[in-house]
């Protein structure tokens, strides 16, 4: 006969496991000399590092475009253009993935239209 065990603790489900970003940027880590670039504060960079690092105990290259108060209200395309070229100036890397996180989605940032 089955047996119903009934728990008291609530669901909790990590939001790093179902985050979009750190996935993408997982995605580019997989292609040969790709960097993962994410569009939003150095705090959603580097929760997702730390995560990434802790699973596969070695260095991950993330990189951001460290999106701050005032660039998030009043526009943060000129991060983009300053990260990627700091990036290419540093790392060199063949292509470079530019990821939004949520506070870059919030923003409303055309993406597309920055890197034209």
């Amino acid at each position: 006969m089955v047996e119903i065990i009934k728990r008291n603790k609530a669901l909790s489900v990590s939001p790093l496991k179902s985050s979009q970003p750190i996935g993408a940027s997982l995605a580019f880590l997989g292609m040969n000399k790709t960097m993962p670039m994410l569009h939003g504060s150095q705090g959603c960079t580097a929760f997702g590092k730390v995560f990434l690092v802790r699973h596969f105990r070695e260095p991950i290259p993330l990189q951001t475009t460290a999106m701050e108060q005032i660039s998030t209200i009043m526009g943060a395309d000129e991060n983009i253009i300053e990260g990627l070229k700091t990036l290419y100036d540093k790392a060199k890397p063949e292509l470079v993935g530019v990821i939004t996180t949520g506070l870059s989605d919030v923003q409303g940032a055309d993406i597309k239209r920055v890197i034209r």
